[in-house]
């Protein structure tokens, strides 16, 4: 996914990612959260997606809106 931090995300693209779930819960995010919901977006009901990404998402304040994502949907599997 590419990173773009979210203080240089272009204002047109920051207009069309407001409908995005992870938008609602983290104003924060870079590019990669959004890049991830998009991916499990257009999955279908049985495909699998697999990425690379830091582990930021782990613990910081901008991976919140991602992290509540994932969980809601159940979207994690070892």
């Amino acid at each position: 996914p590419p990173y773009v931090d979210y203080r240089k995300i272009d204002i047109n693209l920051k207009k069309s990612i407001e409908s995005f779930e992870i938008h609602k819960q983290s104003k924060k995010a870079n590019l990669y959260g959004y890049f991830v919901e998009l991916g499990y977006n257009i999955l279908n009901v049985r495909g699998i997606m697999g990425l690379i990404n830091p582990c930021q998402y782990l613990a910081a304040d901008c991976g919140y809106g991602l992290r509540k994502f994932l969980v809601s949907r159940r979207a994690l599997y070892k």
